[in-house]
């Protein structure tokens, strides 16, 4: 018999990788941003995420001025995919939007990486997974972004 479901083996959803990157995005982000109504992005949200990143990897000013452009561009494109699925509360739309927003995620954290020391790389890495974990959390409880 081979290895399949009815073994007992777990089946990996193909979607779970996109909808983690997607949830780690919104984090950083923030509540008020993830629920903005407004066409363009949120100066608070985009400086919440500054200050973290100033405090928790002591950026220099010049990493600063290089990543609020940076959020500014992901918060964005990730607003205007949130735009238009807004409504739209099925599976598909869900995936969907999902997959359409992977790529801006990572090309938001290649972009980062690249004005970052490794030193602030590891905590960069720390502070994606400790959103991560929230978001999970949330979705368990019922209480996260949508």
């Amino acid at each position: 018999m081979s290895q399949g479901l009815a073994s007992g083996a777990h089946y990996m959803n193909p979607y779970k990788p996109v909808a983690h990157a997607f949830i780690a995005a919104i984090a950083i982000l923030g509540a008020g941003i993830a629920r903005a109504q407004a066409p363009t992005v949120d100066p608070a949200a985009v400086q919440a995420v500054i200050e973290e990143a100033k405090s928790r990897l002591k950026l220099t000013p010049e990493q600063e001025a290089q990543l609020k452009p940076i959020v500014q561009d992901r918060n964005q494109k990730l607003k205007a995919i949130r735009d238009k699925y807004a409504g739209d509360k099925s599976r598909r739309a869900r995936r969907d939007m999902f997959k359409e927003a992977q790529p801006v995620v990572e090309n938001y954290q290649a972009r980062v990486r690249t004005i970052l020391e490794d030193q602030q790389i590891v905590e960069w890495e720390k502070m994606r997974a400790e959103a991560k974990e929230r978001l999970k959390k949330q979705h368990q409880s019922g209480t996260g972004p949508d």
